[in-house]
């Protein structure tokens, strides 16, 4: 029979976990979305991963931290969200500190209908949150457009970048038509004004293999995508309105990189490997099997791998050091 200090132990922690079945089951039933918001939380804070939110110059930006001490700073995808990164982040190795933020004008960061939305923008702002958070020098790895950024910030902010993965990025015309270029002439699936048309977008275009998605996790994506799509129609025509892109900041890279492509892309069709490689002869590429665009949710094991000996031992670009201190990036 338990002592009386036992059972008020035994009710100290009871009773919060009560409350949290309660809300959860209550948001499942009501509102999906935010359950899945609570889950997601939850889920994070047991693998050490904290939400917060870092006031940049122009945006308010909501992000994941970890606990490491190696910073991984991971941008995501122009329908997706912070959020996509957690898979990733839970087979990572405990060294590495997951920075993912929601990109300024999506997610749940901010948005300014008189901000510019650019490539170069977004990546300045971003090369001001790794000096906001006190990160020193970051690895970085973005998908799709945070490809793009990532490639763009590891080009002017130098000496911010310890190393950089590009997982099939934006910014270049690929040699094979993809089946979203096709889809494309009759409008942008990128830009769903329905649960329908969101559901189409996922299972046409994003996924190698479709995943069976969740009433929650589907009611929060679609919510987002469509509840803000004049507003991502902004963003895209900020980014595709830049004359300078990808093939401009690849040449720029001076630390080890890498490109990652599933052979299954049906956004971006993996023909552009063999086309950023003409442009960057360093660059190390691999083409991996058994995947669509959303590499870092169809198979994060894999890229957790792929990542952690890519920064372990890096792929040597040039054979003369280059003392990064000495280099100097634009003003922030």
């Amino acid at each position: 029979m338990l002592s009386s200090s036992e059972s008020d132990s035994a009710k100290a922690i009871l009773i919060p976990l009560l409350l949290v079945v309660v809300a959860l089951s209550w948001a499942w039933i009501s509102r999906p979305s935010l359950y899945y918001t609570l889950a997601t939380q939850v889920s994070s804070r047991l693998n050490g991963i904290s939400t917060k939110t870092v006031q940049l110059s122009d945006h308010d930006v909501r992000l994941l931290v970890g606990k490491g001490s190696e910073p991984l700073l991971l941008l995501h995808e122009f329908t997706s969200s912070k959020e996509s990164w957690l898979p990733l982040a839970k087979e990572l190795p405990s060294r590495y500190q997951v920075v993912a933020p929601d990109l300024p004008g999506l997610g749940r960061s901010s948005r300014r209908s008189s901000a510019d939305y650019d490539i170069e923008r977004q990546a300045t702002r971003m090369a001001e949150l790794i000096r906001k958070l006190e990160l020193g020098q970051v690895h970085i790895a973005g998908l799709g457009i945070g490809g793009e950024i990532a490639a763009n910030l590891a080009s002017r902010f130098p000496e911010r970048v310890l190393s950089v993965t590009l997982i099939a990025p934006s910014g270049i015309a690929t040699p094979v038509a993809s089946d979203f270029d096709r889809a494309r002439k009759d409008g942008n699936p990128l830009l769903p004004g329905s649960a329908e048309s969101f559901r189409q977008l996922q299972d046409n275009f994003m996924y190698g293999s479709p995943p069976k998605m969740g009433k929650p996790e589907f009611s929060f994506k679609s919510k987002q995508n469509i509840q803000f799509r004049r507003f991502n129609q902004k963003v895209l025509a900020d980014i595709e309105a830049a004359s300078s892109r990808l093939s401009a900041s690849l040449p720029g890279i001076m630390a080890p990189s890498q490109l990652l492509w599933c052979d299954a892309d049906k956004l971006r069709d993996s023909s552009g490997v063999g086309l950023l490689k003409t442009i960057a002869p360093t660059l190390q590429t691999e083409i991996l099997s058994g995947c669509g665009h959303m590499l870092p949710e169809e198979l994060p094991a894999l890229l957790a791998d792929q990542l952690d000996s890519f920064i372990t031992k890096p792929y040597i670009q040039d054979s003369t050091a280059v003392d990064m201190t000495s280099i100097h990036s634009p003003e922030i």
